[in-house]
């Protein structure tokens, strides 16, 4: 009977600890912490946001791809945060995204999702930890895959690629 209860016990405390296996239930759990910074770009600000952008035909197509962002960073957090939201990224498993990017060198890690429907990326999302910061950025919207690497390369030559060890 003993044997039962602890075995319970232990599987209920492996299941509370993997309980957040969706990017809205991570999100919540880390951005009401002390010091977190949570920003939201909702549909309608990204609508009149693209009234704006007249750069270059290649931003103006990035930017009418992309319906919401959202970036939580646990920079400026207590260590023992930082360090939770390690330990929850290393078992943390998306639903319905597949993995595309895994980098790991030294303590720092980056885990690139991405989740497709009808042949379009309809998220990305970004899961990058290391010891002094924690961040997830989450992209919605409808891009073309062939877009993609248009703005890796657009990026790239601005540094994002470098932060990211991609």
């Amino acid at each position: 009977m003993m044997k039962r209860i602890l075995f319970l016990l232990a599987l209920s405390i492996s299941v509370l600890g993997t309980s957040a296996q969706n990017v809205e239930g991570l999100i919540k759990q880390y951005r009401h912490e002390k010091h977190a910074d949570y920003v939201h770009i909702p549909r309608l600000v990204m609508s009149l946001a693209r009234l704006f952008v007249r750069e270059s035909p290649e931003d103006v197509e990035t930017v009418k791809a992309v319906s919401s962002i959202r970036v939580l960073s646990l920079e400026d957090c207590m260590p023992a945060v930082k360090e939770r939201f390690r330990n929850t990224v290393q078992t943390f498993l998306p639903a319905g995204y597949i993995p595309v990017i895994y980098t790991k060198e030294g303590g720092e890690t980056c885990r690139i999702y991405v989740k497709e429907r009808k042949g379009c990326i309809r998220e990305v999302l970004l899961l990058s930890t290391d010891k002094d910061d924690g961040c997830i950025v989450q992209i919605k919207g409808k891009i073309k895959p062939g877009d993609v690497g248009n703005v890796i390369e657009q990026n790239t030559k601005k540094g994002i690629r470098k932060r990211c060890n991609l």
